[in-house]
């Protein structure tokens, strides 16, 4: 390698061929990138527009300058470009810790004071935070990371609409599929920066949110207890109520047979030649409804005055009609231990960060949403039912059709039995086994539906639609237009080979495939911790706060409630791998290598460049691994029409068959499963947002130039110095040619 820079190295080609020859006895590798013509294995690099320095920008830092002086730190130039807020966000750094220092003293220094109050606009408004008020990050990057992730009304969806759709979307769902979204993945240099993408993400997509439900207020400080725990499960007057809970409960075999999303859309796709709209889908389902529905009801009590309670007695005894004996043991079994929500876990096992903020609230107004009483009270009714000791006795609710047509489309546990029998056979819907996960999940959508945020915006989105009224309606609305039949269908599909039980027995797939769910859909609000540090009486006080993250997280422990519990990193993970929130996921070098987080992301957002081109590549391959994202997307692209030609089986199996069948000859394994672009289609994309003619430019474009020849050296003795050593050496335009005959190349 160093005759290279003296015009040598004629013996090097023979070399390599003689290491191929040898690996090639015990290794074979395809790489990615050589699948591509451009040696880009589908990266794009995006541009980052928008990233500015404002007046109110340069003053924060001139502001936090001040103060580190002060404390005798040095330069905070690169911290700055880092992240704003830096005197709240940095409790881990030497800085942070010195100024907390003065501030706990006796006696503060005049100048520190002086310097403090100058800087009160540069510190977090704790009282904005509070209110839910717009926050104005003063910084550049984080301004540009709130529009380019915000702006597209990513916010408006609690999960990533799928690559196949059984119907066309509805709102918000239509307007964000418009922009292929993705999860995005962003790497950072400074353990601050996690915290602050997390806490201030997450603070401005929950605002936009109750602002859509409520216009600009002034105030949401109570919004999150006001605003959540409207799926209760309480007890009034004796009895529980809310039992309408159970159309989000409930998982229907028959509705799960007789109204299959993908078989309807199907049916209507052959006869239209088109993908149906959501009201024809539903209207197909409320005519397959109609004539059992007809039977059901005939038993009821004769009153004229409509009975609510149809809404959840119906689908019970809809499965009567032709599975008694399934349906009535099942319903026998301990569902209140399925259903139940009372120390509902979050990641990590433990309460939710404002569960005991919450349930006091709602005890305020006398109804206990996590009532083990009333629950069982719940279970013995849908038993009383299943037996004939209840039935409804007043007249069917008008919208009884739609709203069976609702739980059979778009009903968590009715959904996600489907979803279950799509990769286990259609038998398995009527197993015990696939009843207990599919309700276990349905628990989850219930946590879900019932934060305080998803309450807003499914809300807003209801009345934006003419939809007021019962919320478990708007549920179902929601779902149906988000088509989440194919979302669970996909997630279900990639669980398979994700929990690790492929070729595994039905019942150990579906109680795998399951545990991964209710972890991703329920995982609630995590707690990044503030310094609050303000004016008090001429005196700097500090008191510790802590902002809620949940569309955005970081990777690694994370507080999930007041008392200090701890979310594993593995269930954030978890979470980040399914189509639910969060929908960023901030992290430093600890999550650059070995780890996977492709299943919904595309996007890489390098924060901070890393020292060398192959960290690059490294960070950029955590998202660009077997069916990842972009891979999906453009195979559903290029085959939208297998799934409405089979109609049993998984679709997406099926779709990735039609692919692998179509494949090029020149084409290897690792198409369609690791790479597939097509034209105009999504790829894996490279954000780097850097501030216009910082030093960050000119080292970016130096990584670039020095990825071949840091490959042509990488694991060689010495390693640095032969890296500078051939760019002094070599010219430019020669090591492009040098790597491409160089290149040790181990595949079949």
């Amino acid at each position: 390698m160093f005759r290279l820079g003296q015009g040598g190295g004629d013996g090097l080609e023979a070399t390599r061929s003689g290491i191929e020859t040898i690996l090639r006895k015990v290794i074979v590798r395809t790489e990615r990138l050589a699948v591509t013509s451009d040696r880009n294995g589908m990266l794009v690099e995006k541009p980052s527009r928008g990233v500015a320095v404002t007046a109110k920008d340069a003053k924060s830092y001139v502001d936090v300058q001040r103060l580190a002086q002060i404390v005798e730190n040095s330069d905070t130039m690169e911290y700055w470009k880092a992240s704003p807020w830096l005197l709240n966000f940095m409790d881990q750094y030497k800085l942070s810790k010195d100024i907390g220092e003065v501030i706990d003293e006796g006696k503060q220094p005049r100048e520190f004071v002086k310097a403090v109050e100058k800087a009160e606009q540069s510190l977090l408004p704790w009282a904005d935070v509070d209110a839910f008020r717009r926050l104005d990050p003063a910084h550049g990057r984080l301004r540009w990371l709130i529009n380019h992730t915000l702006d597209s009304g990513l916010w408006k969806a609690l999960w990533l609409p799928s690559g196949l759709r059984y119907y066309e979307l509805g709102e918000p769902f239509r307007e964000v599929a418009s922009h292929s979204p993705t999860k995005a993945l962003l790497f950072s240099a400074w353990r601050v920066v996690p915290r602050v993408v997390a806490a201030v993400l997450s603070h401005e997509a929950e605002r936009r949110m109750y602002v859509a439900l409520e216009g600009e207020q002034k105030d949401f400080t109570d919004a999150p207890v006001r605003l959540g725990d409207l799926l209760q499960i309480a007890r009034k007057q004796g009895r529980a109520a809310g039992l309408t809970v159970l159309s989000i409960l409930y998982p229907s075999t028959w509705l799960a047979r007789e109204c299959d999303p993908r078989l309807i859309g199907a049916h209507l796709y052959r006869q239209n030649g088109r993908l149906p709209t959501l009201e024809e889908l539903m209207a197909d389902a409320e005519e397959r409804i109609r004539p059992a529905l007809t039977r059901v009801t005939a038993i009821g009590g004769g009153r004229a005055t409509p009975d609510e309670a149809w809404y959840w007695a119906a689908p019970i005894l809809l499965d009567l009609l032709d599975k008694k004996p399934s349906t009535g043991q099942w319903l026998e079994s301990d569902l209140s231990a399925l259903w139940s929500t009372k120390g509902e876990s979050t990641a990590s096992g433990q309460e939710g960060p404002d569960e005991e903020e919450e349930m006091d609230a709602d005890a305020a107004q006398g109804d206990d949403p996590n009532d083990r009483s009333a629950l069982d009270d719940l279970v013995e009714r849908t038993r009383d039912v299943a037996s004939g000791k209840y039935v409804p006795r007043g007249a069917p609710p008008k919208d009884l059709l739609r709203a069976l047509a609702l739980m059979a489309v778009a009903g968590p546990a009715t959904v996600v039995l489907r979803s279950f029998a799509r990769v286990t056979g259609p038998a398995q819907i009527d197993s015990s086994v696939a009843r207990d996960s599919a309700a276990r999940v349905g628990g989850s959508f219930r946590t879900l539906f019932n934060q305080p945020d998803s309450t807003a915006i499914i809300r807003a989105i209801g009345s934006d639609a003419g939809r007021g009224g019962d919320y478990w309606k708007q549920c179902l609305e929601y779902a149906a237009s988000g088509c989440l039949q194919a979302v669970l269908d996909e997630y279900t599909h990639l669980l398979v080979e994700e929990a690790g039980v492929f070729g595994k027995g039905t019942e150990e797939v579906v109680a795998s495939i399951s545990e991964y769910m209710v972890g991703a859909v329920g995982l609630k609000r995590a707690r990044v911790g503030v310094q609050h540090i303000f004016l008090s009486n001429g005196t700097v006080r500090r008191k510790s706060e802590t902002m809620r993250s949940r569309f955005a997280m970081r990777y690694g422990e994370e507080r999930a409630d007041e008392s200090g519990d701890k979310m594993r990193a593995d269930d954030v993970r978890r979470a980040f791998n399914s189509p639910f929130w969060p929908f960023v996921l901030a992290t430093t070098s600890v999550g650059q290598e070995g780890l996977d987080f492709h299943l919904y992301c595309h996007k890489v957002i390098h924060w901070n460049l890393p020292p060398n081109p192959v960290d690059l590549e490294q960070r950029e391959g955590r998202v660009h691994r077997f069916k990842g994202h972009a891979v999906r997307k453009n195979v559903a692209k290029q085959h939208a029409n297998i799934w409405h030609s089979v109609d049993t089986g998984d679709p997406w199996e099926a779709t990735f068959n039609d692919a692998k069948q179509g494949r090029k000859s020149t084409d290897n394994d690792l198409v369609p499963y690791w790479v597939y672009p097509v034209p105009g289609g999504d790829a894996i994309e490279r954000h780097v947002p850097m501030y216009p003619l910082s030093r960050d430019v000119e080292r970016f474009n130096a990584l670039r130039e020095s990825l071949a020849l840091y490959r042509m050296v990488f694991g060689q003795p010495r390693q640095e110095e032969m890296l500078s050593y051939l760019s002094r050496t070599v010219p430019p335009e020669r090591i492009a040619e040098l790597s491409d005959r160089l290149r040790i190349s181990l595949a079949p």
